[in-house]
C-alpha cells in the first residue's frame, strides 16, 4: 500500500506505484522498499554529472573546458587513441570555471579527456590538427 524511498538518507512516503524523486548532481543513494518487510528492497547508486563544455574542437593547441557546478578541482586525464595516459593531474577550477589544456606538443590525432570530481564525471573526445 505504501512505498518508502530513501534518497541520500531522507525517507519519502508514497501511495502511488510510480513516484518521482529529484536527483542531485553528484552521487545519489536510492533505496526503495514497501511497508511490508517480506517484499524486500531495491538499492541503487546513481551518479548525475555536472555538464562540461569544451572548445575549440578541433584545435591546434589549447582546449578550454568550462565545468559547471561548484567543484573546486577535478582529476583530469588526457588519453591518446591507443589508451596511453599522456597527462594525469588534479586541476584547480578557478572562479571563471575554466580549465585550459595545452595540446600543442602532442601529435595530430584524436584524444580523450576524462574529468572526475565530486559532481563531475565526464569524458570528451578532442581532435588535434
Amino acid at each position: 500500500e505504501q512505498y518508502i524511498i530513501n534518497h541520500n538518507g531522507k525517507d519519502y512516503f508514497f501511495d502511488i506505484s510510480d513516484p518521482e524523486i529529484d536527483l542531485l548532481n553528484g552521487l545519489n543513494f536510492i533505496e526503495v522498499r514497501t511497508d511490508k518487510m517480506c517484499q524486500g528492497n531495491y538499492v541503487k547508486e546513481i551518479f548525475i554529472s555536472e555538464e562540461v563544455e569544451f572548445y575549440p574542437n578541433p584545435t591546434s593547441n589549447y582546449i578550454y573546458l568550462y565545468i559547471h557546478g561548484k567543484d573546486t578541482s577535478v582529476d583530469l586525464r588526457v588519453i591518446d587513441r591507443d589508451g596511453n595516459i599522456l597527462k594525469n593531474s588534479c586541476e584547480q577550477i578557478q572562479s571563471n570555471r575554466k580549465i585550459s589544456i595545452d595540446l600543442s606538443n602532442y601529435p595530430n590525432s584524436v584524444y580523450i579527456i576524462h574529468m572526475n570530481g565530486k559532481t563531475v564525471n565526464k569524458t570528451v573526445k578532442i581532435i588535434k590538427e
